[in-house]
């Protein structure tokens, strides 16, 4: 429930920036006014990877007490993957979500390069989550399946989102050559399809409840005076725009908070594993 809620509030924010960004094209206000909605967002993305890496980090310490492999053993660890799967799917359909939005506002602004490196980034990202979400379908309990996971985990990293900073400079600096013809990430289709109707319902009902935020939005606007008077048409052009080494020291400390997260879930998943085996015996 926990993770659901967290993957959901996340799917809001994202909603809520892609919203910002049209009413930015819209209203030709500064990208800084919104570049902070944006930056949430991304980081609400990133923080969603790294939730799924500690999730697996918690089967690999399971794994470490299964000598044997052996009735219980097996029990025990379907159970740590059915967790597994959850969480990854959840990721997986706020990623999916948010690249199918992305691919809309970079169709509608070619220009914006930036649009375009994060699909890339997103559709790559996909990808991986619809291979992990493949293996837990249909790899067997045994003492091979740690190593095929942890091939597609490695793939992963939560860095591969770039800030908003990251996207300016590589907008700048890059060839717009590599985020042409970009594939659509491939749609992970479970053999239980229950839980994804229950994660698109819920999803749906984040959309809905996104759309009253914005009417809300709207209408303080057109009560305020003078919102756009001062605006230019150059102010536009400025996206994405932001401070380097502010960001990058934030992205810094970000990482340090999920590693000491991460050493301390493990073990505690250590120790939990160790009173279960104890509660068998």
């Amino acid at each position: 429930k926990e993770t659901e809620r967290i993957r959901l509030e996340n799917l809001e924010k994202f909603n809520l920036a892609i919203s910002a960004f049209w009413k930015c094209l819209e209203m030709k206000l500064n990208w800084e006014m919104i570049e902070n909605n944006w930056e949430e967002s991304l980081k609400g993305l990133r923080s969603l990877v790294s939730q799924t890496k500690i999730q697996f980090s918690r089967l690999k310490d399971s794994m470490r007490f299964c000598e044997n492999f052996d009735r219980d053993d097996v029990e025990y660890l379907k159970e740590e993957l059915e967790i597994l799967h959850s969480s990854t799917l959840s990721t997986f359909e706020v990623l999916y979500s948010s690249y199918f939005k992305i691919k809309e506002l970079s169709e509608r602004n070619e220009d914006r390069t930036f649009l375009f490196i994060l699909r890339k980034q997103l559709s790559l990202m996909c990808n991986t989550f619809s291979l992990i979400l493949q293996n837990i379908d249909s790899l067997p309990v045994d003492e091979n399946l740690l190593g095929v996971l942890r091939n597609s985990f490695d793939k992963l990293d939560s860095s591969d989102i770039l800030s908003t900073s990251q996207l300016k400079s590589l907008s700048i600096s890059g060839n717009s050559e590599d985020y042409k013809n970009i594939e659509d990430p491939s749609k992970y289709e479970p053999k239980n399809n229950v839980l994804v109707e229950d994660i698109s319902d819920e999803t749906e009902e984040v959309e809905k409840k996104t759309q009253s935020t914005i009417g809300r939005q709207d209408a303080q606007k057109e009560n305020s005076d003078g919102v756009t008077s001062s605006i230019t048409d150059e102010a536009v052009e400025t996206i994405p725009h932001g401070d380097t080494t502010v960001l990058e020291s934030n992205e810094n400390v970000e990482s340090l908070n999920n590693r000491e997260e991460e050493e301390g879930e493990e073990g505690e998943v250590k120790n939990r594993i160790v009173e279960q085996k104890n509660v068998e015996k």
